[in-house]
């Protein structure tokens, strides 16, 4: 049975919305109501099917994804981080060594500089 942890700084993002989502040349940035997720692993989208970076319509699903509202967002079993809309949607981004493209596949920015 999977591991769930949940890391604090996860937990803030409870009931925030999904506020921007800003395509960098070769990472992402989602931002919600002042904590930014930075990611260098590209998250597989599930939402209306499931959307992998490369995808016809990944982009669009994405960004279906702004204005939604966090209902959990964990790590399960160190191996990939959970963020789950409470429409059901999910962006789950692989953790394991071997996806990543960088030492760090999401880096978590607060509003206040942390």
């Amino acid at each position: 049975m999977p591991t769930v942890e949940k890391f604090e700084v996860l937990q803030d993002l409870r009931g925030r919305q999904l506020g921007a989502v800003v395509f960098v040349q070769d990472y992402l940035q989602l931002q919600f109501d002042g904590t930014t997720l930075t990611m260098t692993t590209w998250p597989v989208v599930q939402r209306e099917g499931e959307f992998k970076y490369g995808d016809a319509r990944y982009r669009d699903a994405l960004c279906g994804c702004i204005a939604k509202v966090v209902e959990v967002a964990d790590v399960i079993t160190r191996d990939r981080l959970r963020i789950v809309f409470r429409d059901g949607s999910k962006l789950v981004t692989s953790l394991k060594d071997a996806d990543r493209v960088e030492r760090e596949a999401v880096r978590i920015d607060e509003q206040d500089g942390h």
